[in-house]
C-alpha cells in the first residue's frame, strides 16, 4: 500500500517537467529492503532518512547497503535512472515520445496511452484521471494515471494477488475493488490518502465471487456462500449485510448492476430486486442467454452472445441496440455509452460502442489482443489489451 511518485520525482530530478504524451511502463520487480543499517544512496538518487535498502527497479539499481555513518532510504534508496519499490513498481514510466491528439469523429486514429503493462484486470475513468489495475510478478498493482498521458503514479502496489481480481467501480472519493481471496473480497481504497480497508472477508462471506455494483448509496456483491447471496454496504460506513437470498433457488450470477431503484443480476435471464429492502422484483424479460447486464443513462442493458438489448428497468419497451456480435469478452455502460468487445472475425477482438442517443454503432479498432478492460467518458472510448490502455474519440 506505498504511494509511489516515482515517474515524476525522476523528472524533477532531472530538470525536465513531466510530459502529456504516450507513456511506456516498464514492469519491474523491486523487492522489499534488507535489514543493513546505514548505506549511501545509489548513483542519481537520494537516501531516505531512516530504513534498509532495496532491490533494484527495471531502468535502474538500487542504492548499496552497508557503511554505518549513512542512511539507506525507506525501502531502498534511488538508483540511477530508476526507483526501487518495496513489493515492486508499475515501471520506469519512460519514452513519453508519441504526442497525442485531440480530434472528434470516425477518423481519429487509435492511440496508445500506457503500454508494457502486465494483464490489466480492471479500468475505470473519473474526472481527469485513469484508475486501472494490472500484474506485477504474481501481484496486483492499483494505479492512477493522468487521461491525457503523462505521470503515473502506483495507488497502491500489492493489492491482491494476480487473477484473483474481477470487478473495480469508481465513485467521486473511493474506488472499490472485488477478488476472489477469501480475505480480501471487496476493499475500498480511498482516492486522496490510497489507505486500503478491506470491508468483506470470509467471516462474512466464505465463497465470494468477485462481483459488485454501485448507486449513490451503497455498494452490492455477490457471494456464493450456502447456495448464493447478494450483500451490501453503506457507504457512509458500517458492517456488511445481507440484502437478498434468492432461496432455495442458487444465486449463479455472471454479471452484477445496480440504479438508485433496483438491484439486477444476469443468471440467463435477468432478476432484479428493490435496492431499499431486497424484496423480489421478479424477472426482467429479454428472452434467454443473457450473459451481463448494465445499467445506463436510458435503460437497463442485457448482453446476449450475439447482441444487446435496452429496455425499461421493468423490460418494458425492449429495442436491439447493438448487433451482429460473435465470442462477446467485455461489456460496459458508461458515460452514456454501451461498449462491448468480441471475436467476430476470430482474428483478434474489436471494440464496438454506441451513444445512448446515438442512431447507429460503430467499430473504435478491430485487430486488438484479448481485451481485459473496457472504459468511456464523454470524449473517448478506452480499452486495455495486449499490455497497453488505448483511447479512441466517439
Amino acid at each position: 500500500m506505498l504511494r509511489l511518485y516515482w515517474l515524476c520525482a525522476l523528472i524533477a530530478l532531472s530538470g525536465a517537467a513531466c510530459s502529456t504524451t504516450s507513456t511506456t511502463i516498464q514492469k519491474s520487480d523491486g523487492g522489499a529492503g534488507g535489514d543493513t543499517a546505514g548505506g549511501s544512496s545509489g548513483g542519481g538518487g537520494d537516501a531516505g532518512s531512516s530504513g534498509s535498502a532495496g532491490s533494484s527497479a527495471s531502468g535502474g539499481s538500487a542504492g548499496q547497503a552497508g557503511g554505518a555513518s549513512g542512511s539507506a532510504g525507506t525501502g531502498g534508496s534511488a538508483g540511477t535512472g530508476g526507483s526501487a519499490g518495496t513489493g515492486g513498481s508499475a515501471g520506469t514510466g519512460e519514452n513519453c515520445t508519441t504526442p497525442l491528439s485531440d480530434c472528434n469523429g470516425a477518423s481519429c486514429p487509435v492511440e496508445d496511452l500506457y503500454t508494457n503493462l502486465g494483464t490489466i484486470s480492471g479500468l475505470v475513468v473519473a474526472a481527469n484521471q485513469l484508475y486501472f489495475t494490472h500484474g506485477v510478478d504474481n501481484r496486483a498493482v492499483l494505479v492512477k494515471a493522468p487521461k491525457q498521458g503523462g505521470c503515473p503514479e502506483v495507488m497502491v502496489s500489492d493489492l491482491a494477488p494476480v487473477g484473483t481480481l474481477r470487478d473495480l467501480v469508481n465513485d467521486t472519493n473511493s474506488l472499490w475493488v472485488a477478488t476472489s481471496d477469501v480475505g480480501r473480497q471487496v476493499l475500498r481504497v480511498d482516492k486522496d490518502t490510497a489507505q486500503v480497508n478491506v470491508l468483506v472477508d470470509g467471516t462474512f462471506c466464505s465463497a465470494p465471487r468477485p462481483l459488485i455494483a454501485q448507486n449513490s448509496t451503497r455498494v452490492f456483491f455477490a457471494c456464493g456462500t450456502s447456495g448464493g447471496f447478494v450483500g451490501r454496504l453503506e457507504k457512509q460506513g458500517g458492517a456488511p449485510t445481507l440484502h437478498v437470498d434468492p432461496s432455495p433457488q442458487p444465486l449463479q450470477a455472471t454479471s452484477l448492476a445496480a440504479s438508485d431503484n433496483w438491484v439486477f443480476w444476469a443468471d440467463g435471464s435477468i432478476i432484479r430486486v428493490d435496492t431499499t429492502d431486497g424484496s423480489n422484483g421478479g424477472t426482467v424479460t429479454i428472452d434467454t442467454d443473457i450473459m451481463r447486464v448494465a445499467v445506463g443513462l436510458s435503460g437497463l442493458y442485457a448482453q446476449h452472445p450475439t447482441e444487446v438489448w435496452r429496455t425499461g428497468p421493468d423490460g418494458s419497451g425492449p429495442e436491439l441496440f447493438i448487433e451482429n456480435l460473435s465470442a462477446v469478452s467485455n461489456f460496459t455502460t458508461q458515460a452514456g455509452f454501451v461498449a462491448v468487445a468480441d471475436n467476430k472475425d476470430g482474428n483478434g477482438e474489436r471494440i464496438v460502442g454506441r451513444g445512448e442517443q446515438l442512431p447507429s454503432q460503430r467499430v473504435y479498432s478491430d485487430t486488438e489482443g484479448r481485451v481485459t478492460g473496457l472504459a468511456a467518458d464523454a470524449k473517448y472510448v478506452y480499452w486495455a489489451a495486449s499490455g497497453a490502455i488505448r483511447r479512441r474519440a466517439r
